[in-house]
């Protein structure tokens, strides 16, 4: 039981996680996820590049996140509001649990192994953004002491448009 960098035989799984993610987002009223994003090709790069992380129960992939030391180019033109973070920072995206182990504390735990991670590598804050109606997403975000900072946009106004949120680490 635990995390690990995800590896390149994790895929069917991850893509999985993904694809029931974005038919749960729809069941709520939004669409933060398309078909164009995120793709297993983004989730290959992510596992490429070591930033893919699982989290694992009795050999079973609960959930998956993505985690970035590099900034986010979208980060840059944060409007209505201030990061209260410095420009050395975590992000994460890709943020989802399976539908099997929904409701078992897997995100809360993701969520920990993220700030974990930022602190071993001396970063003291930490960055993420979701959808405007994903209400879930926001207070859960809200309920791990992060703050809502802006918006921040992705592509075109109407569905690219996130809400902030950052965290300083102590």
């Amino acid at each position: 039981m635990g995390y690990r960098v995800a590896r390149k035989e994790d895929i069917d799984f991850l893509v999985q996680i993904v694809k029931d993610a974005k038919a749960f987002m729809k069941e709520n009223g939004f669409e933060q996820w398309t078909e164009e994003y995120p793709t297993e090709e983004h989730i290959l790069e992510d596992i490429k590049k070591e930033e893919c992380y699982l989290w694992e129960e009795e050999g079973r992939i609960c959930g998956m996140m993505t985690l970035s030391f590099e900034g986010e180019v979208a980060y840059e033109g944060l409007q209505k509001g201030n990061w209260n973070t410095g420009s050395v920072y975590g992000t994460i995206h890709r943020f989802a649990v399976s539908k099997e182990a929904r409701g078992r504390g897997i995100s809360g735990k993701l969520i920990q192994l993220a700030e974990q991670l930022c602190k071993e590598q001396r970063v003291s804050g930490m960055r993420v953004d979701t959808h405007r109606k994903n209400n879930i997403m926001q207070k859960f975000l809200k309920n791990h002491g992060y703050q809502q900072c802006g918006i921040v946009c992705y592509g075109e106004k109407e569905n690219g448009e996130r809400v902030a949120y950052d965290k300083q680490l102590n």
